[in-house]
């Protein structure tokens, strides 16, 4: 048979099979909105202009964005794009940045988490100071807090070594505030999703689930794949993986278009942070 054929058959059944999947998605019921950014500015399908530090909002309708569009506050930071966000029921955020960068005039790195002290981060400190931990090397890209103790769950966007532990791209680090321990190995020949990709956005949900983004598209093991717009659900108690929505539904031409940070709102969740 024709390649060409073979191969044109082959991308109109991945793509019905995408669009199925993509349809079939709902935000579970104990979630009330996902938050998200993304690495490029871009006109969505209602031609409203997105620029890469928005906070995006989806209700879970199908459309994205679904919801608002509302900026994460911090606009000066030449040019770095904001790779790691997180905020409490009362407002505070947290932010990390792609590049060390300035932030109201003081010094932020890219292996830094930051608090913001109002609603226009006019002040801030370091939630977590990369320098006191010897770790200013490394980039932090995503991170999250546990539900239940506040310890702090990040990954990082390449090799490097913490504390004691050898850590890629593709695994989460948990620090409760004085020792680092792998959340996730992504070295594991149960569970893992490859030691070569790289998590980009995390968020923890109350389930005990991590809702996750990988920066490229790819596969889990022949059982699925995924574009770099999804976010995938990994289970630690069953060390499983699965889908677990899809956020954006732009055409082809955006698929260069990533989310570089994620937050999972949950109906009548706290989150606690249990150290400074």
């Amino acid at each position: 048979m024709n390649k060409q054929l073979i191969k044109q058959g082959s991308v109109m059944l991945a793509l019905l099979f995408n669009v199925m999947i993509v349809h079939a998605q709902a935000i579970p019921s104990y979630v009330q909105q996902i938050n998200y950014s993304v690495d490029i500015g871009h006109l969505n399908d209602g031609g409203i202009s997105i620029l890469p530090n928005d906070l995006l909002i989806d209700y879970g309708d199908g459309v994205a964005p679904s919801g608002s569009i509302s900026p994460t506050v911090i606009r000066d930071i030449r040019g770095a794009i904001v790779d790691g966000f997180h905020y409490e029921v009362d407002g505070t955020k947290y932010f990390s940045f792609d590049v060390d960068t300035r932030v109201n005039g003081a010094s932020v790195l890219k292996s830094d988490i930051i608090r913001c002290n109002d609603f226009n981060c006019t002040t801030f400190g370091y939630f977590f100071d990369s320098v006191a931990q010897n770790l200013q090397h490394i980039n932090i890209n995503a991170f999250t807090f546990d539900v239940e103790n506040g310890d702090l769950i990040f990954s990082i966007d390449g090799p490097a070594t913490i504390g004691s532990l050898g850590v890629v791209a593709a695994d989460m680090v948990r620090y409760d505030g004085s020792v680092f321990s792998l959340e996730y190995d992504s070295s594991s020949s149960i569970d893992g999703i490859g030691v070569y990709k790289n998590i980009n956005a995390i968020s923890m949900m109350s389930t005990g689930e991590y809702g996750i983004s990988l920066e490229n598209d790819g596969d889990y093991k022949d059982e699925f794949n995924y574009d770099n717009h999804w976010i995938l659900s990994y289970a630690p108690s069953n060390r499983t993986w699965r889908w677990f929505y899809t956020i954006l539904s732009f055409g082809e031409f955006e698929n260069p278009l990533k989310l570089t940070s994620l937050m999972i709102r949950e109906n009548d969740l706290i989150f606690r942070n249990g150290f400074d």
